[in-house]
């Protein structure tokens, strides 16, 4: 829904939220508008009550679906059902085991788990499940994992920042401060 996305870009929340409702009144098999507003409840309003009755409707239409298994397990992972998270993340994977964000997104879930001292070790793991796809920027102590750069200074994606010597990581917008060298 172009009109949806428009709001959403200018920071409109309630007429994105709005307009993908309306989409999805006259087109309630639209599995897009189900993931938008999945996103917008877990992103922007922390609505984990309606993102979770967003996924679920979202996931009788297609349980197959890479996006919705992976979105999934973040809405679970969101309402502390972390071993529920796992094992939607684990099926997800297995539907694209080539796709870097859908792992990325258990590195967040392991983190935020009854299994976090295993995160390190699994992100060893996927850089070297995907040793071309990562950068190091020193300057701010992060690691880009995935994502899109923006004029060279603003990454959005996934990426695992280092806090005091503690991974952390999220879906979302950084800015870095680029280091000349």
């Amino acid at each position: 829904n172009l009109i949806a996305t428009c709001y959403l870009q200018k920071g409109d929340i309630e007429k994105a939220i709005e307009y993908h409702k309306k989409m999805l009144e006259y087109y309630p098999d639209n599995i897009e508008a189900h993931i938008e507003l999945v996103q917008i409840y877990l992103m922007h309003t922390k609505d984990i009550k309606n993102a979770m009755r967003m996924i679920r409707a979202a996931y009788k239409l297609d349980k197959d679906n890479l996006k919705i298994n992976t979105l999934f397990a973040l809405v679970l992972a969101e309402d502390n059902s972390l071993d529920d998270a796992l094992e939607k993340i684990d099926y997800a994977i297995s539907l694209d085991e080539n796709n870097l964000e859908t792992y990325l997104r258990k590195i967040y879930i392991l983190k935020h788990s009854n299994y976090s001292s295993m995160y390190r070790d699994y992100i060893d793991y996927v850089k070297d499940k995907f040793p071309d796809q990562i950068d190091y920027i020193n300057s701010t102590g992060c690691e880009y994992i995935s994502g899109d750069y923006i004029n060279n200074k603003t990454n959005l994606g996934w990426y695992i920042c280092l806090d005091n010597n503690e991974i952390v990581g999220g879906l979302g917008v950084i800015l870095c401060i680029w280091k000349d060298e």
